[in-house]
């Protein structure tokens, strides 16, 4: 009876066996897309799994796995052989201004993507583009990023800048500005630097009842901590932390803390500080891709003209220089308290910040002030994922989440500047092969 028992378990183990081998052959025949001999770049773990193979069906990983080398591709499937290179999440570009003119569409959207940009998080604009756009990339995503928009930013009255901005005052009717925004597509509210203090709380009651979150500048008419304590998602740039940094560290450590425990995050844009302190250098400016943003070139001309005629002299370069170093390391030293961090390049916002190159400098930024390229790479990847709560969807290569990934022909984790070593990007399953 004993041995009857032990063959019946034995076949039952080796059927199961024999099922889940087909069952997994299946899962990588039934495909769109397979990449093999790949190093997977784990961004969670901060490591490379080598000799991987990638499977993609209708615009989701299906399967992340050693690669069975005796497997071969059934008919219909796209084989991209990977040896050699290395397989990382889509990058997201967390502040970025694209989605104020339809002409953008076939310069800055392209041009993001060709860069590894799956994703941007629009930081005001018109909500008609943004809708636009969004419709077009998920249509065809070899055109662009997923898209992320707030629409027009809420601001004082007078606004610091007129232009997609609603401004607000004590007697505006708050809380049907935000309904007819959410009501057209917003994805979140945007706040700005001279928003009234009650102002800003209405706001931020109202979006907390409508379950809508609202990040942006911290307001020069509301004290940071109530800013912070009232639900701002995202503090955008360093803007009243860096005067705080040099002026009262223990206050800023408090205001750290708060962030931490209102789980708010930090976006600094360093590239943007970059380009304040070397505005003097010719180097800025690279004219080649100046194509990209023909809009643009006249206000940044003004930009720069303005910006070194106040800082003419080698005492006021070095003033700068010095003060973008204290700028670094208050980023280290909100990192070092917890304050989780994204990366965002201020695209539009900035002048001298060209479309996708912008991101990559972000992160090489953050790697000099003090991050881990494993932690770099993360605030572009897994903590985009992790602020909208997508976790499910994006962030890194695993089997059920949207495709988006590059192929790298270096390791993203031994150089972040080998971000910028792009073969190919996929994005939402469709390959993007670049010369």
């Amino acid at each position: 009876m004993a041995v009857s028992f032990w063959h019946l378990f034995v076949a039952l183990v080796l059927v199961a066996c024999g099922e889940n081998r087909a069952s997994l052959s299946d899962a990588i025949a039934k495909t769109d897309l397979v990449i093999r001999h790949v190093n997977v770049v784990d961004v969670v773990g901060g490591s490379v799994v080598p000799d991987q193979l990638i499977a993609i069906k209708n615009g989701r990983f299906t399967a992340v796995m050693n690669d069975p080398a005796s497997w071969q591709a059934g008919p219909g499937v796209r084989v991209i052989d990977g040896t050699g290179t290395y397989a990382m999440p889509g990058l997201w570009d967390m502040h970025v201004h694209v989605c104020w003119s339809d002409t953008n569409a076939t310069l800055l959207l392209p041009a993001l993507l060709r860069h590894g940009i799956t994703g941007v998080r629009d930081m005001g604009g018109d909500l008609h583009t943004a809708n636009s756009f969004k419709q077009l990339v998920t249509a065809d995503p070899t055109l662009g990023p997923d898209i992320m928009a707030c629409g027009p930013i809420l601001d004082g009255d007078p606004p610091v800048f007129p232009d997609f901005t609603l401004p607000l005052n004590s007697s505006s009717d708050v809380e049907a500005v935000i309904d007819s925004l959410v009501a057209n597509g917003a994805d979140f509210i945007k706040v700005y630097s001279l928003l009234e203090g009650p102002v800003s709380l209405r706001i931020a009651d109202h979006c907390r009842m409508r379950g809508v979150p609202f990040a942006g500048h911290l307001s020069e008419l509301l004290d940071p901590e109530r800013a912070i304590a009232s639900g701002q998602r995202s503090v955008e740039h360093l803007n009243r932390l860096d005067d705080l940094w040099n002026a009262d560290p223990v206050r800023l450590d408090s205001i750290a803390s708060l962030m931490v425990e209102n789980f708010a995050w930090s976006c600094p844009t360093l590239v943007v500080y970059d380009r304040k302190a070397r505005a003097h250098e010719p180097s800025l400016r690279d004219t080649a891709l100046d194509a990209l943003v023909p809009g643009l070139q006249g206000e940044w001309q003004q930009w720069h003209l303005s910006r070194t005629g106040r800082y003419a002299s080698a005492h006021a370069h070095d003033s700068l220089r010095r003060s973008f170093e204290r700028q670094l390391a208050l980023v280290k030293h909100m990192h070092e308290r917890g304050v989780p961090l994204l990366a965002g390049s201020d695209l539009s916002g900035q002048a001298f910040v060209y479309p996708g190159i912008g991101l990559h400098e972000e992160l090489e930024l953050l790697v000099q002030a003090g991050l881990a390229t494993s932690e770099a790479l993360r605030t572009a990847t897994i903590r985009p994922a992790e602020f909208f709560g997508t976790q499910k969807e994006h962030g890194s290569i695993a089997a059920g989440k949207q495709a988006d990934l590059l192929l790298l022909t270096a390791d993203p984790l031994l150089s972040i500047r080998n971000t910028r070593t792009i073969r190919t990007v996929v994005h939402r399953g469709s390959v993007i092969e670049l010369p």
